[in-house]
């Protein structure tokens, strides 16, 4: 994830086509309102964009597996955040 991570996920569970055209839907209505909206075209997919919000299609099969990526990210931005306010913290400790 970059720096500048998603602060929403949107899934759409469905078809194929009913994936695409409500994503390309949310997808458009979001940037119309000036928000930084990208589609992840697999949930398997690890490269995420600068974006306000990302929105994932999943096939129904697939819903457990997607929760977990998921996690797995906001996780993984949890701990970079947390390290960077313990580094913080402990060079102010040291002046």
């Amino acid at each position: 994830m970059s720096e500048h991570g998603p602060s929403l996920m949107v899934t759409v569970v469905g078809s194929d086509r009913k994936q695409s055209r409500i994503l390309a839907e949310v997808g458009e209505k979001l940037r119309g309102r000036g928000l930084q909206a990208c589609v992840l075209k697999s949930w398997r997919d690890s490269a995420v964009g600068d974006c306000d919000i990302l929105l994932i299609g999943c096939g129904e099969a697939e819903v457990d597996l997607l929760a977990q990526r998921m996690e797995d990210l906001w996780m993984k931005r949890w701990n970079r955040w947390y390290s960077s306010v313990q580094e913080r913290r402990s060079a102010s400790d040291a002046e």
